[in-house]
């Protein structure tokens, strides 16, 4: 078996603690403005692309909304390359999300006893 319901948000909580506690108390807060940002993609495109598809996966796993990526995004970098940007993003999220569950789940739907999940499946 794995790991219940709880233990498994709690590990996700104390993981975004440690983060905001780090991020506060190595300085990183007061260095990163959105015009770093914006130099810093604007110097590092195509890394900052991968960065940034990167980071959208990962909070698309973890149901973090995307539009939260987009308004980061759009203020980081403008209307037109923020949109761009996300919308990159976003089709590569929605095609490693699907990959990785296909991976991981491949046909379990299927072993669910039952009349009614033989019948929908």
């Amino acid at each position: 078996m794995g790991l219940s319901r709880r233990t498994r948000l709690g590990a996700v909580l104390l993981l975004l603690i440690l983060m905001w506690v780090v991020f506060r108390l190595s300085g990183l807060q007061s260095m990163i403005t959105l015009q770093y940002l914006h130099d810093g993609f604007e110097r590092h495109m195509v890394t900052g692309g991968l960065v940034f598809s990167a980071l959208f996966a990962l909070g698309n796993l973890m149901q973090v909304p995307g539009w939260i990526f987009l308004a980061a995004a759009v203020l980081a970098l403008g209307l037109a390359w923020g949109g761009l940007t996300t919308y990159v993003a976003a089709s590569l999220t929605c095609i490693t999300t699907f990959g990785l569950i296909r991976l991981l789940g491949a046909d379990s739907l299927r072993t669910f006893d039952g009349r009614l999940a033989t019948r929908v499946l």
